[in-house]
């Protein structure tokens, strides 16, 4: 009887530990932060453009799920200490899409803004303020409707004070395939990345093998009057991934 036990407990074990290894690996793939290959990229663009480190950063290294959505609509809510780290951020978005603006990877009308200037004076932003936190996204919503919502979301690099990806979602006419180039190149301008050398425009957007990097701009249906318009920067290589992914969902 005891041979038999033995016999089960080891056949369980062997059944188990590999599923618990599987298990430890992928927890720890999750959690983990990934180095950036600098080897493969010049030192001296690294050095001129220090975006390209943190784009690299921000994309592998692991999704932090624990926020919070404060919300700007009423910031006095929130203790004082929070309340200045919001301000802080206010102004960091205040100037950067403003920038989006003047660089016209942003219409006005694709904000709902009646000039030309945007005032941060509600949405949420997403986020638990922790130390050397470089990740602050930012969601606002400006219309509810029974065929669709209004909105757009930002994400924001702290360390370089620049917007890696935005996204709007809204009634608008469809951009022709030169001004969804028109605004990847605007929005390279807008990064300081315009003197790399060697921008080839792809089917994925703009990329640069010096810096390892690729610019996006694009437009797809998700509703029936509803678009969504897509921009940002990725590792190159990385852009058809994302886009999959959007689709896929």
């Amino acid at each position: 009887m005891k041979i038999k036990i033995v016999c089960l407990l080891m056949m369980v074990l062997t059944i188990l530990c590999p599923l618990l290894l599987f298990q430890v690996q992928d927890y720890m793939d999750q959690t983990k932060s990934y180095a950036m290959p600098h080897t493969s990229i010049d030192d001296i663009v690294l050095k001129k453009h220090p975006i390209i480190a943190s784009i690299y950063n921000e994309f592998y290294s692991s999704v932090d799920n624990d926020y919070f959505n404060y919300d700007y609509t009423d910031i006095s809510v929130y203790d004082k200490d929070i309340q200045e780290k919001l301000i802080d951020m206010k102004k960091i978005y205040e100037e950067e899409i403003n920038a989006l603006l003047t660089y016209k990877v942003l219409k006005p009308e694709e904000l709902q803004l009646s000039d030309q200037h945007f005032t941060l004076n509600f949405g949420y932003l997403n986020t638990r303020f922790k130390k050397n936190q470089n990740v602050f996204p930012l969601s606002q919503i400006y219309e509810i409707r029974k065929d669709g919502s209004e909105s757009a979301n930002f994400i924001l690099l702290k360390d370089v004070h620049k917007i890696s990806k935005l996204s709007i979602y809204r009634t608008m006419t469809p951009k022709t395939s030169e001004e969804l180039k028109a605004i990847t190149w605007a929005y390279i301008q807008y990064l300081g990345l315009e003197d790399l050398d060697d921008w080839q425009y792809t089917a994925y957007g703009y990329e640069s093998y010096s810096a390892k990097i690729q610019v996006y701009c694009d437009m797809s249906q998700v509703g029936e009057p509803q678009y969504e318009l897509n921009v940002g920067i990725c590792p190159i290589g990385q852009h058809s991934k994302i886009y999959n992914a959007i689709i896929m969902q």
